[in-house]
């Protein structure tokens, strides 16, 4: 008898009773109206893994999120309910441990959306020799891992990268740095790649490699990098970097072609395309075309204020407000983009008459320019 009193006691003992002004609804509503505010893109751009629930007087908070902003908010947030004992943490995990960062250690990598090497509609981004970032989990083969340039998150295969501590990745990216102003290959180096400068010679440079190696690089295909290029020039600079993609010019290879996710050499997707244009003269833009469109600021709204863009200027294509395609504006109603309908980089018009460009005009959602540009 007693043994069946205690299987009917448990279930009910164990039970949390919430006070009057507090309950799981009110909990977990918390949480929701929390993660809309702080972290709205949990695939891409940061990480947002609580729970929290009431035992005992207390309310329990555990999981992960990114930075400590967000988990003061979120502790603070609960502390307004009732008292908090909190388990949460932030960047970096002690499930990682103290190699909690990386640096690129090939020409370049693949990045992937899901921890599989197939790419297609899994490859993310690719990354650069010499990019760093955070490693936000680790398994076998696989990396969860945050980009320092653009704050991507994705997935990289392990032995692309070297992982490292913080003070490792911080003295990588201190110091003067020489930038690939053409696809290098000998040894192999791909555009806006960037490295640190330890020798400057009569023809040549000399750089520092992740693994502690050196390389020699011609003054033909690199140059210092000196940072943001001067707003004042800037537009024309990048008009000019990207019309170095189409066919037959300097950074095709006699042409482009599309690759969703790609970002390296002549193979490149919309966003991917803008991206390295914009890092070649030092300004970072989000990954993604709809990352892009919410970081700039938006201009020329529709087809009736297209005399409002600017040469640089980004112009954002979709179905509806989010931009699924993007290119950069070069002036006289023209743009050029990397798409898969022109196999590649390409300029086309918003007065153009051939059906892909009837298409791009009905599609067209507004620009965007960044604000440092004047």
């Amino acid at each position: 008898m007693k043994f069946f009193n205690y299987i009917l006691l448990f279930p009910i003992l164990a039970l949390p009773v919430y006070p009057a002004s507090l309950s799981g609804r009110k909990i977990s509503s918390t949480l929701a109206a929390l993660k809309q505010r702080l972290a709205r893109d949990t695939a891409r751009e940061t990480v947002f893994k609580v729970k929290a629930f009431y035992l005992d007087g207390f309310i329990y908070i555990k999981g992960r999120v990114l930075t400590r902003r967000q988990k003061t908010a979120v502790e603070t947030a609960f502390r307004k309910m009732g008292k908090v004992y909190s388990l949460l943490q932030c960047f970096p995990y002690r499930e990682v441990g103290k190699k909690s960062y990386f640096i690129i250690n090939k020409p370049y990598i693949n990045l992937y959306v899901k921890p599989k090497r197939i790419a297609g509609k899994n490859l993310a981004t690719q990354a650069l020799l010499g990019m760093s970032g955070r490693i936000l989990e680790r398994n076998k083969h696989f990396l969860k891992i945050k980009l320092d340039h653009d704050g991507y998150i994705c997935w990289a295969y392990r032995k692309g990268v070297i992982e490292c501590t913080r003070p490792v990745r911080q003295k990588w990216n201190r110091g003067k740095k020489v930038i690939i102003t053409n696809n290098n290959y000998s040894p192999r180096l791909y555009f806006t790649t960037k490295l640190p400068l330890t020798k400057a010679g009569k023809n040549n440079y000399r750089v520092r490699l992740p693994d502690s190696g050196i390389a020699w690089i011609t003054r033909k295909t690199a140059m210092p990098f000196q940072g943001k290029t001067n707003p004042a020039g800037a537009r024309k600079y990048l008009v000019k970097t990207a019309s170095l993609f189409l066919p037959g010019r300097l950074l095709s290879r006699g042409r482009t072609h599309y690759l969703w996710g790609g970002t390296k050499g002549s193979r490149l997707d919309c966003s991917g395309f803008t991206q390295t244009v914009y890092r070649a003269h030092g300004y970072s833009l989000p990954r993604d075309a709809d990352q892009q469109q919410r970081y700039l600021l938006p201009v020329a709204p529709n087809l009736a204020q297209i005399s409002g863009l600017k040469p640089g200027d980004l112009v954002f294509f979709g179905k509806g407000k989010n931009a699924t395609h993007t290119g950069i504006y070069i002036g006289r109603g023209f743009f050029i983009h990397s798409s898969s309908r022109n196999k590649g980089v390409a300029v086309n018009s918003f007065k153009g008459h051939s059906a892909y460009e009837r298409l791009l005009r009905r599609r067209y959602i507004g620009g965007g320019r960044l604000k440092e540009l004047p």
